[in-house]
């Protein structure tokens, strides 16, 4: 009998976590897309900067910091920190 004891009490347990869904239950509203994007023909949200110029500023700085051997690019825009860009990191 004692072997039974412990598989009854896992069983009552499992079981017991089903019951506190219900029949009533409903499920959560899907999570909304993310603040910053927008789909052609929407407004995008005011914290989106589409300003071509601001664009084109953080190109020009990632491009001299890869000048300047701080970063390595990696390909498909990915960049890595060099050994050198690690030291000015910890400064």
């Amino acid at each position: 009998m004692a072997p039974r004891l412990p598989l009854l009490a896992v069983s009552a347990l499992a079981l017991s976590g089903c019951m506190t869904v219900g029949p009533d239950f409903k499920a959560p509203p899907a999570p909304s897309a993310a603040p910053t994007y927008a789909m052609s023909g929407e407004t995008p949200a005011p914290s989106v900067r589409l300003d071509p110029d601001a664009r084109t500023a953080v190109f020009d700085i990632v491009e001299r910091l890869v000048q300047e051997g701080l970063l390595q690019e990696e390909g498909n825009d990915f960049y890595s920190l060099t050994e050198k860009g690690k030291a000015a990191q910890d400064k």
